[in-house]
């Protein structure tokens, strides 16, 4: 069951759903309709598994991402306000990341930094600026985002590490 919820990013989808809830906490909001939390898990199961659907690794990762498209797309309908430019933003960033999986290219030097940076802008806009209607910057709210961005840096960072590390294990076998 464990290896499930890890396997399947069903652990990831709760840490945006949990970063998202942080975030009305902290800057002190009122919490959205249920159904912007309910999108923002399953908008993240789904992008997760539909990354890793052309992979051997993940046999259910098919499976998984219709289920986060479904979940995300009755969510998205049942939200009673959609921030359209954090949704379009989101989306366009979603779609750079997952495009290279389907449509080949060369890659530069930078690809995988620039992959790394696309990945921290998605997951500061899902979970910080998303989940709150209006939101006026000043000093506090400025230091959040700081450490949004420098939590969600250090995360995939660390995760980068993991997924470099292990295509070098990959290749030299």
């Amino acid at each position: 069951m464990n290896r499930f919820l890890l396997k399947s990013h069903f652990f990831i989808s709760l840490c945006a759903l949990g970063l998202s809830l942080e975030t009305a906490v902290v800057l002190d909001v009122p919490f959205q309709s249920v159904w912007l939390y309910t999108f923002i898990f399953f908008s993240t199961f789904f992008s997760y598994n539909f990354y890793y659907i052309k992979t051997d690794a993940f046999p259910h990762a098919k499976v998984l991402a219709i289920t986060g498209l479904v979940g995300a797309v009755i969510s998205l309908m049942q939200m009673p306000y959609i921030p359209y430019l954090y949704l379009f933003m989101i989306s366009v960033g979603s779609m750079l990341y997952l495009l290279p999986i389907f449509i080949p290219f060369k890659k530069t030097q930078t690809f995988s930094v620039q992959k790394l940076f696309l990945l921290i802008l998605i997951w500061v806009m899902i979970t910080f600026l998303f989940p709150v209607r209006h939101i006026h910057f000043n000093y506090g709210k400025g230091l959040l985002l700081i450490y949004r961005i420098t939590l969600i840096s250090h995360l995939c960072i660390l995760f980068f590490i993991r997924d470099e590390t292990m295509k070098n294990v990959r290749g030299s076998l």
